[in-house]
């Protein structure tokens, strides 16, 4: 039970380690093409 606990909360953590890069990156984006227009 806590190994499967254990394994959610990683991947849980994983995720959102992902989606904070992605939203990081799609802000990189946005200002770099403010710069440019």
């Amino acid at each position: 039970m806590r190994r499967s606990v254990q394994t959610a909360g990683s991947g849980f953590f994983l995720f959102s380690m992902n989606l904070h890069l992605v939203t990081s990156g799609f802000r990189a984006c946005a200002r770099i093409t403010c710069m440019i227009q």
